[in-house]
């Protein structure tokens, strides 16, 4: 799926798709896959988003039985389910809402150097990613505060949950600033990751 003109493109699932590989892509403008509460896009071999791509779940379930790759460029969103191992080398954002939202891979996830895994706060419940096989973490973590929202010092959040982590965020002396200026100190276990408000 690739776009090839000068403007953003966005195409719906509104009902479950399968396919024997997918990639989405774009040249100079965006293309978007919205799968949204309920369906199901299964790749029989990888499902890829690269440059100019981005793979938004609301609720949805993204399915292979091989991985879902996150190419330098690419940016997966949302909320939902992966039925593969996660492969970061691009985005995966997971935003919150106006309760909790969780991103849930059934396998393992692998973030890679150039990785960015991003995680928001707002008034009402903060994003979390659930990794039900082995997280392998490198790249940066970011953070997205919602206007208005006010974090107090010392409040905790786990943001990542994990049979077992290895490796560690790049991040400078283990903090990550949000958009808004709040520093956050980043705390790990052995199958945590948490955010605590300075």
């Amino acid at each position: 799926m690739e776009n090839a003109g000068a403007a953003d493109a966005v195409a719906k699932a509104d009902a479950d798709l399968e396919f024997l590989g997918l990639e989405i892509r774009g040249q100079s403008a965006v293309q978007v896959l919205a799968v949204g509460p309920g369906i199901r896009l299964t790749g029989r071999n990888e499902v890829r988003v690269s440059d100019h791509g981005l793979l938004t779940l609301d609720g949805g379930v993204v399915s292979s039985l091989r991985w879902v790759d996150i190419r330098p460029g690419g940016t997966l969103q949302g909320s939902g389910e992966i039925e593969a191992s996660l492969y970061n080398q691009g985005t995966v954002s997971v935003p919150s809402g106006s309760k909790d939202t969780v991103l849930v891979v059934q396998s393992d996830y692998v973030g890679l150097d150039n990785s960015i895994l991003d995680f928001s706060f707002g008034d009402k419940g903060h994003s979390q990613l659930v990794v039900q096989g082995d997280a392998r973490l490198a790249g940066e973590l970011t953070v997205t505060v919602a206007q208005g929202c006010s974090v107090p010092a010392g409040t905790s959040f786990t943001v990542l949950k994990a049979g077992k982590i290895t490796g560690a965020f790049a991040n400078a002396d283990h903090q990550v600033v949000a958009d808004n200026g709040v520093r956050f100190d980043i705390g790990y276990t052995a199958a945590s990751v948490t955010l605590t408000a300075r």
